[in-house]
C-alpha cells in the first residue's frame, strides 16, 4: 500500500502503521481459529471506529461530499453506493462524536449505524442526538434497525409531516430497468410512496395466492410446486400487467384502451430463404423465441418481417396484423362466457387460435376458429403441443339447446410449426409471407 501526501514525518508514520497491522496479521493468522475470529472482528471494528473518526474530520475540514467519496473509493474495492454510505456516516458521527466510540466497542454495528446515519440525515442531525432511539436501535438486532429508525421518523411526524412524508416519496417515485451482470438477469426496480407501493403489493400478492392454489397450494409440498414464491410473485406481476387491458369497462366489453401486445419480429437473409432458416426475436428481448412461446404470441401479437441482403441491407419489409379484433373478442365473451379450459373470468382470457396461425394448416383469426382461454391455460396448450376442440354436449332440458363441451388432444404435424434444420432454431418461413 502507498500513501502519498503530507509531510515527510506524515509519510513515516503511515508506513510504520502499514508495518504493524502486516505484523498483527501475521500474528493472528497464527493463532488457532476460535482466538482468531472474535479477535480479527475486534480488530475490523477498531479500524472502522477509526475510519469513521478520520472521514468525519476530514468533512469538517471543509471537504466536500464528493471529496470524501473518493477518498472512500480510492482502494478501489467499494462501490459508489458504499462510498456515499461512508460520507453519510462521517455526518452523524460529526454530529454525536460518541457513535464511533460504540463503533468501536460493538455495540453498534455498521448497518445499525446506516440506518441511524440515514435518519440523521432526513433529520437535520435529530436522529443521531436522540439517546432513546439510539439505545432502541443498539439493543436490537441489526436487521431491525431500519425498521426502527422509520417507526422512530412516523412518530415524529405530525399531520403535516406525514403529508411532507407522503409528498417526499411521491417525488422519488420511478420505475428503472436495468441488466445484473452476476445473475445475468433483467432487473426492475419500483420506488415510491408507501401507499401506492403498499396497493401494488396487495393486488400482486391477491393474484400470487391464486396462482399457489393452481399449483396445488397446501395439498402438495412445497418442494414439488413448480414455482417458488418468488417465481409466483414475478408471473403474478406479469399477468397483471399484460392482462391490464383485458378487463372489461364500466359498460361492459372491451376497453377504450387496446391490451399489450407484443411484436414477433422474423429475420430473415437471403443465405436463411435458401436454408429455409428464418429466426423470430420479439421486439425488446434477445435471443430466438422456443417454438411454444413463438406459438403463444403469435395468436395475439403483431408480426413483422424483415428481408436482409447478405451486407445488411433491408430488401423487404412487411406487417400483418393477427390478433382478434375488439368486436370479436365482444363475441368470443358471449359465447365462451370465460377460459374453455377453467372456466375463469374472461378478464383474464385472451383470444386462441384453434389452429396456430404460425402452423402449416395456417388458421385463421375467424370467431368459429377461436376460442377463449386465460393466460395460464394459453400457455399449457402451446408447450404441450395440444389442439383444443369442442363438440356438441347433450341437450338442456329446460332450452334444448346443447352446449360446446371443449376438449384437447395431440397436435397433428400441420397443427405445429416444423422446427429449424440445421442449427435447432424454430423455422416459421411462413411468418414472412409476402
Amino acid at each position: 500500500m502507498e500513501f502519498g501526501g503530507g509531510t515527510g514525518f506524515d509519510a513515516a508514520r503511515a508506513t510504520d502503521a502499514e508495518a504493524l497491522a502486516e505484523q498483527s496479521l501475521t500474528v493472528l493468522a497464527g493463532l488457532p481459529p476460535k482466538l482468531a475470529v472474535p479477535l480479527a472482528q475486534k480488530m475490523q471494528r477498531r479500524f472502522a471506529s477509526a475510519e469513521l473518526e478520520k472521514t468525519a474530520e476530514l468533512k469538517r475540514s471543509g471537504a466536500s461530499e464528493r471529496s470524501i467519496r473518493k477518498q472512500a473509493e480510492a482502494g478501489g474495492t467499494r462501490s459508489k453506493k458504499s462510498a456515499s454510505r461512508a460520507a453519510r456516516r462521517a455526518d452523524a458521527v460529526n454530529v454525536n462524536p460518541s457513535l464511533a466510540e460504540d463503533v468501536d466497542s460493538g455495540d453498534l454495528g455498521e448497518e445499525q449505524l446506516d440506518a441511524i446515519a440515514n435518519a440523521s440525515q432526513k433529520t437535520g442531525g435529530e436522529a443521531a442526538k436522540d439517546t432513546e432511539l439510539l439505545d432502541e436501535v443498539k439493543g436490537s438486532p441489526a436487521d431491525e434497525a431500519n425498521k426502527i429508525t422509520s417507526r422512530w421518523l412516523e412518530r415524529r411526524d405530525d399531520d403535516n409531516g406525514a403529508k411532507t412524508r407522503y409528498e417526499r416519496q411521491r417525488a422519488k417515485r420511478k420505475l428503472t430497468f436495468a441488466y445484473d451482470p452476476v445473475t445475468g438477469c433483467e432487473t426492475m426496480t419500483a420506488q415510491g410512496d408507501r401507499e401506492t407501493i403498499g396497493a401494488i403489493r396487495k393486488i400482486v400478492g391477491l393474484r400470487s395466492d391464486a396462482l399457489y392454489r393452481k399449483d396445488g397450494g397446501r395439498d402438495l409440498p412445497n418442494e414439488q410446486h413448480p414455482r417458488t414464491r418468488g417465481q409466483r410473485t414475478f408471473d403474478a406481476l406479469h399477468q397483471l400487467v399484460t392482462e391490464s387491458g383485458s378487463a372489461p369497462s364500466r359498460g361492459g366489453g372491451r376497453p377504450k384502451t387496446p391490451p399489450v401486445r407484443s411484436m414477433i419480429h422474423i429475420v430473415v437473409t437471403v443465405d436463411d430463404l435458401a436454408r429455409d432458416q428464418i429466426k423470430a426475436t420479439c421486439v425488446g428481448g434477445e435471443g430466438l423465441l422456443p417454438e411454444s412461446v413463438l406459438d403463444q404470441l403469435g395468436c395475439d401479437a403483431t408480426i413483422a418481417g424483415t428481408v436482409f441482403s447478405q451486407q445488411g441491407e433491408t430488401l423487404w419489409h412487411g406487417r400483418f396484423h393477427r390478433h382478434a379484433t375488439p368486436a370479436q373478442f365482444a363475441a368470443l365473451i358471449a359465447r365462451d362466457q370465460g377460459c374453455v379450459v377453467c372456466g375463469a373470468d374472461p378478464s383474464r382470457c385472451e383470444a386462441h387460435h384453434l389452429t396456430p396461425w404460425t402452423a402449416p394448416a395456417r388458421g385463421r383469426t375467424n370467431v368459429d376458429e377461436m376460442a377463449l382461454v386465460c393466460a395460464d391455460d394459453h400457455h399449457w396448450i402451446h408447450e404441450e403441443q395440444l389442439t383444443l376442440y369442442w363438440q356438441l354436449g347433450p341437450p338442456d332440458p329446460a332450452t334444448g339447446s346443447r352446449p360446446r363441451v371443449w376438449s384437447t388432444r395431440p397436435a397433428t404435424p400441420e397443427e405445429i410449426p416444423a422446427a429449424g434444420a440445421e442449427t435447432g432454431s424454430t423455422s416459421h418461413s411462413h411468418h414472412s409471407a409476402a
